[in-house]
């Protein structure tokens, strides 16, 4: 085992896709970090490097900063700030780090950067968007700011399990209509954080990648409508934001996904009121929960 301090190196399926960790924070740090129940998969060609270092140095040329990491697009290479204490919100903030990081390869480098893995193939794609669990599946709320992604997910339809409420992660396939056989699924980082990191033993797991039932952009109307959108209209508008180093190809990259995924799923304009009852009403009608 191990002594804390000495360096260690530990593969691990993070949503799916290999990743190898490495740094000095000891096998006591990583039991915390990553559960006695992670999914382990110490022979797989990682996808992703993560290395803990006590200070994230500054980024270079070919390299992304984020907050608390920084992104190595060259070497596949994602340093994070070394937790002070291995808790669940540590665990938690590497996790959305290394997502944020592997979709950010899927935009840099194109798809097959990404696909061809134990996720099924899918690649993940980021939407500036909220979303909600229902018993069909996820529904997903585009809109850019103000346009009232929070108010429906958190307060017009409380009590259903809130996926996300700013930025969700949609799992899609990419390629031809062959190799999209498996139908997008959104990423429900909650539940799997709960089920493959230190979940109770014996706790019956909940999927944490749901089925995509519904994907809307939003209007605010003093009534409850649903409307056909041009596809060219839902990427346009789901374009932004555009993370990477060079946004030309990384634009292309994205548009690739985007169309994918309307293809499987195509948006829907959904006009609202501030009026919860009607809302739910009228999706329940309409069978979306």
């Amino acid at each position: 085992m191990a002594r804390s301090g000495a360096a260690t190196s530990r593969g691990l399926s993070l949503f799916g896709y290999p990743v190898r960790l490495t740094g000095p924070f000891g096998a006591a740090a990583w039991r915390a970090l990553a559960g006695p129940r992670a999914e382990r998969e110490p022979s797989a060609q990682p996808l992703l490097q993560v290395r803990f270092e006590r200070n994230v140095p500054p980024a270079g040329p070919g390299m992304l900063d984020g907050v608390g990491f920084r992104i190595d697009f060259e070497n596949r290479e994602i340093i994070c700030a070394q937790p002070r204490k291995a808790g669940a919100q540590a665990r938690d903030d590497w996790a959305r780090a290394a997502l944020t990081a592997i979709t950010l390869f899927a935009q840099q480098h194109g798809p097959a950067a990404a696909a061809g893995n134990a996720a099924g193939g899918q690649v993940p794609l980021y939407l500036h968007a909220s979303a909600v669990a229902t018993k069909r599946g996820a529904l997903v709320f585009c809109g850019h700011s103000t346009y009232g992604k929070s108010t429906i997910s958190t307060k017009l339809l409380r009590g259903l399990a809130l996926i996300e409420f700013d930025v969700v992660t949609v799992l899609v396939s990419p390629g031809n209509r062959r190799a999209r056989a498996v139908p997008p699924r959104v990423l429900f980082m909650e539940r799997y954080l709960r089920r493959g990191f230190g979940a109770a033993a014996g706790a019956r797991p909940r999927p944490w990648a749901l089925p995509l039932r519904g994907l809307f952009w939003l209007r605010k109307a003093p009534y409850c409508g649903l409307a056909a959108l041009p596809a060219a209209q839902a990427a346009l508008g789901m374009l932004e934001p555009i993370l990477g180093l060079d946004a030309a190809r990384a634009g292309q990259h994205r548009l690739s996904l985007l169309r994918a995924l309307l293809e499987a799923v195509p948006c829907r304009e959904l006009s609202f009121p501030k009026d919860a009852p009607a809302v739910r009403h009228f999706l329940r009608a309409e069978g979306l929960l």
